[in-house]
């Protein structure tokens, strides 16, 4: 990986074995290009130059974002955090077991502190694991009652891509431990989302309906995640 400049963007270069140049802003604004190993940086500084428009679009974008929808690639001492849509200035290194301290939230790993690091993980599937039991409970009995279905498993991981998931052959949903940085509404309304796909696995009619009947105002309320 090598970081480049072309026309005053700064982006990270990883050169992999695909056939096409990939360009990503991330969520906090930095640009990453996957190119393959044939094709010379300069092209790649070429093909970014082309795109300006694009990341200057996507960071117009990401800057108009609630705080809570932006989780960096790492935690800074003195930095934000939003738990719950709330945001809290964090405390690195602090003794003790993660905790709140008024609006600061008090980390016993020093930073930079890599947001996959094993040990915030799992804190952050503590957070979000009673929410969820909690949504799960108040929905069940309407799938139950209704469709006569119900989830036999679920599983909370740190995925970047996607908020949930479901099997619907084996009834597991998988919740990202993302989910705790938005306000509590919106994991009861991802865990909607995957109940009903097992009523429909696709996105059709009887899916919007069974997420309706499920979550009234499902609609609106999925904005959040968008």
């Amino acid at each position: 990986m090598a970081t480049r400049t072309a026309g005053g963007i700064c982006y990270t270069l990883t050169r992999k074995a695909v056939k096409n140049l990939n360009l990503r802003v991330r969520p906090d604004g930095s640009v990453a290009v996957s190119a393959p190993k044939r094709v010379p940086a300069v092209a790649v500084d070429a093909f970014v130059l082309r795109h300006a428009g694009l990341i200057a679009g996507a960071r117009e974008r990401l800057a108009a974002r609630p705080g809570w929808r932006s989780v960096p690639e790492q935690l800074l001492d003195g930095g934000d955090f939003w738990l719950w849509g709330k945001r809290f200035t964090l405390v690195l290194g602090a003794e003790g077991a993660p905790r709140r301290d008024g609006d600061r939230l008090l980390l016993p790993w020093p930073g930079p502190l890599p947001y996959t690091h094993p040990g915030l993980t799992r804190w952050l599937k503590g957070e979000l694991r009673p929410m969820a039991v909690a949504a799960l409970e108040s929905l069940i009995p309407v799938l139950e009652a209704r469709y006569h279905c119900a989830p036999t498993e679920l599983l909370l991981r740190n995925t970047r891509s996607r908020y949930g998931s479901c099997r619907p052959a084996t009834g597991v949903i998988t919740l990202s431990s993302r989910l705790v940085h938005f306000p509590p509404e919106a994991v009861e309304t991802v865990l909607a989302h995957e109940l009903a796909h097992l009523v429909a696995a696709d996105h059709s009619a009887a899916f919007y309906a069974a997420a309706e009947e499920l979550l009234p105002g499902y609609r609106k309320r999925a904005g959040l995640l968008k």
